[in-house]
């Protein structure tokens, strides 16, 4: 009997890492953003969750609710990032070495990311092929209606002459 067992654990094994064979994840934890909070991470959930619907059953009522929730989902975000920034502005207004230190952090473009073992080649041949894919699954959808949409300003600074930014410079302690 412990042959059969034997036998039978030796199969299910060798199908498994056939079929679904043991992988090394590399998770990098990357560093959130300031403005992201509670709310933007409920909104995400919902966002996902109307997805995954729209993928279960390919309804088009599905479609339009999760593309009006993802439409809306990236208008909230854009105005938390604006509402935050402009505050964390405005908070260092007499402090210059905050309002530096933000303006920094505002304007900073983001880190390199890390090298891995890829090379140019690999790069240009993975994406050919990923558009070349997503080009033939596309054929024959129809054309996608993107609409227009408001983005908030900067209208709380006051413009400023060239002299006036000059000897602000000037007179910052080095």
């Amino acid at each position: 009997m412990d042959d059969f067992f034997a036998c039978y654990d030796d199969v299910l094994r060798s199908l498994v890492d056939k079929h679904a064979p043991l992988k090394s994840v590399v998770i990098r934890m990357r560093p959130t953003s300031l403005w992201y909070d509670g709310d933007c991470r409920d909104l995400k959930l919902k966002t996902r969750r109307l997805e995954r619907r729209y993928w279960r059953s390919l309804d088009t009522a599905d479609f339009v609710r999760w593309k009006n929730q993802l439409d809306f989902q990236r208008s909230y975000y854009q105005n938390k990032y604006a509402t935050y920034w402009s505050s964390a502005i405005a908070e260092c207004r007499r402090v210059s070495r905050a309002l530096w230190s933000k303006l920094n952090a505002l304007l900073r473009p983001p880190a390199a990311a890390s090298t891995s073992g890829h090379n140019v080649n690999d790069f240009v041949d993975f994406f050919v092929n990923k558009v070349a894919d997503v080009h033939s699954a596309t054929l024959s959808a129809p054309r996608a209606m993107i609409a227009a949409r408001q983005t908030p300003s900067f209208s709380q600074f006051d413009p400023v002459s060239f002299k006036v930014v000059h000897d602000l410079l000037v007179s910052m302690p080095s």
